[in-house]
């Protein structure tokens, strides 16, 4: 995923990058970095941002 991506998957979402990084159980810093810089977003990660992006936010997230 591109850091363009990354950044217009949380914008789909809604989220903040504190928000989007709470729900994945990632700092907000790691967020900044995969949408500024390209720093690799690790598989589960992304599996996640996808099935979000496919279904919608988990109910536990919407807190």
């Amino acid at each position: 995923m591109t850091p363009a991506e990354v950044r217009a998957a949380r914008k789909a979402l809604g989220l903040t990058q504190t928000e989007l990084g709470e729900i994945l159980a990632v700092s907000q810093v790691a967020v900044s970095l995969w949408e500024r810089d390209g720093r690799a977003v690790p598989g589960a990660v992304l599996l996640a941002l996808r099935y979000m992006l496919r279904y919608g936010l988990p109910v536990i997230a919407l807190k």
